[in-house]
């Protein structure tokens, strides 16, 4: 037994503790078992909050956060067979989605960090380095609690690895960390491999940043990394591009694209079979609603606010405008808008993402495709060169 564990101990927010444990660590253990109101506690959502006030007392919560964060914390107590819980967040710009993928994971990892991985991931270093990771080193940097209790004193806060965008737990462990990893440069192989190198023993969260240009591979790898653990969080964020790309996917309603609209701002996502993910929860975050605009100046600076909004109605086009719908609105343009030989209502009216794609078996002759965009102009896209199958299906239909 550890020294913590032949202490004496006392009933706190509904479990036992040891006396030398200050209120922070018993909050950060209540957090991690989700001790509820009726049992002593304050659910996990209480918990959290109390985390991050000892902790970053100068923390500004916002209704978006708030959102974000209870969402989270939304499981039971010791839940039967273990949590798989995806969490897909859409947005307009500047709606802090990035900022509060941060806090979350460090509060969630700071509740068990020696048995407990988070993964960061964003498209590439200099992206890594510009959005998520900054979050974490602040963090790390400016907490204001400090305790002589055995928690802190093996590093509960963790040993920060800047060259390695890593915050280890103790010196040395690369395994139950915060890390930040590339995925969309280099071999994506290489990419998959380092994210399955990272398999804790109880707990994992895996946060998808700039989802819409991530890989699908990294999305085939969450069924690997979350065998044999009793918790594990996908969280999923980007802004609206095109309901087909990876964060499309995983955002698409349970009932079908056609059952939610501009006006709604959450509903429940259908699982995603291809890559063995569970149903979930969309959260969405629509700049007309802003949280500013329910005052007469904007309260919160870095959200977006009014000066953003008249900027994106200036155009008399821009309703219209992808950019308004994705930066803006935080929904999936309007079909149309974009200048396509295929729509995706054209394409999902036909079943263009039905069994066949998701099983990708043919019953007849095969043969091979490509697409060759060469990028003739100096300030275009680069060169872009795409292979497919073409092959026969049932009933002598075709499918590529």
């Amino acid at each position: 037994m550890s020294e913590a564990g032949k202490m004496r101990r006392v009933l706190r927010y509904g479990i036992q503790c040891p006396e030398i444990f200050t209120d922070i660590e018993c909050h950060l253990a209540a957090m991690r078992l989700g001790i509820p109101e009726e049992r002593g506690g304050l659910g996990r959502y209480g918990h959290f909050r109390k985390v991050v006030e000892y902790l970053w007392p100068e923390t500004e919560w916002n209704p978006w956060m708030e959102r974000r964060v209870e969402e989270f914390c939304d499981y039971p107590e010791k839940p039967m067979g273990g949590v798989f819980k995806v969490h897909p967040w859409v947005g307009c710009a500047t709606s802090g989605k990035t900022h509060d993928a941060g806090l979350i994971a460090m509060v969630w990892w700071l509740g068990d960090p020696d048995r407990s991985s988070v993964v960061l991931t964003s498209t590439t270093a200099k992206s890594i380095r510009r959005r998520i990771w900054p979050i974490v080193q602040e963090l790390h940097r400016s907490t204001k609690a400090y305790s002589r209790s055995p928690f802190f004193s093996k590093g509960g806060l963790g040993n920060l690895v800047d060259s390695k965008t890593t915050l280890q737990q103790s010196r040395g462990d690369d395994k139950h960390c915060i890390a930040a990893v590339a995925v969309a440069e280099g071999p994506v192989q290489k990419a998959v491999s380092d994210i399955k190198g990272f398999h804790p023993k109880t707990r994992m969260l895996v946060i998808i940043d700039e989802s819409n240009d991530t890989p699908e591979a990294i999305f085939h790898s969450i069924s690997n990394l979350c065998k044999g653990l009793r918790e594990f969080h996908l969280i999923v964020i980007g802004n609206p591009i095109s309901r087909l790309d990876p964060h499309g996917t995983c955002c698409e309603p349970r009932l079908g694209w056609s059952s939610i609209s501009v006006d709604d701002d959450e509903w429940m996502t259908r699982s995603v079979d291809k890559w063995e993910i569970p149903a979930g929860k969309c959260l969405r975050f629509d700049g007309e609603r802003s949280p500013n605009l329910a005052f007469p100046k904007d309260k919160w600076g870095y959200l977006y606010g009014r000066e953003d909004l008249a900027r994106a109605k200036s155009s008399p086009t821009a309703e219209t405008s992808v950019l308004y719908w994705s930066n803006t609105r935080g929904f999936w343009p309007p079909d149309g808008l974009f200048q396509t030989v295929m729509t995706e209502a054209l394409v999902m009216q036909h079943s263009g993402m039905g069994s066949f794609a998701k099983e990708g078996r043919f019953e007849g002759r095969t043969f091979m495709v490509a697409g060759l965009d060469p990028s003739f102009t100096e300030d275009g896209d680069g060169c872009i060169l795409r292979f497919g199958t073409v092959g026969e299906l049932s009933q002598g239909k075709l499918g590529i």
